[in-house]
């Protein structure tokens, strides 16, 4: 959080990146991940899905220093952009073959 601080601070903004199934422990150690391993019809494990506590932890971490290091007060906002959304949500074309490398 410290890191984020700081970046938002310096820039105005900061970006992190999330890869999918990451901070399944950290959950479970905060008692908001789930509580036993689902799966799917193919087996495969089925994670928690992690953006809303990060969000929470963020804002719990960062809004009230924020708040006091900014001339007007400023809080975290969030914003989530799943890439996968972006490369399925236009129509198929001969340059998809650069998403797949």
């Amino acid at each position: 959080a410290d890191h984020v601080y700081e970046r938002t601070l310096r820039n105005g903004k900061a970006m992190l990146v999330v890869a999918e199934g990451a901070g399944q422990k950290l959950m479970e150690e905060t008692g908001e991940g789930g509580e036993e391993w689902r799966v799917n019809a193919s087996r495969n494990v089925l994670l928690d899905d992690m953006r809303p506590w990060l969000c929470r932890q963020l804002k719990l971490r960062l809004d009230n220093r924020l708040r006091e290091a900014t001339v007007h007060g400023n809080e975290l906002t969030t914003k989530y952009v799943d890439p996968s959304y972006m490369v399925c949500a236009v129509p198929p074309n001969m340059a998809n073959n650069l998403h797949c490398l």
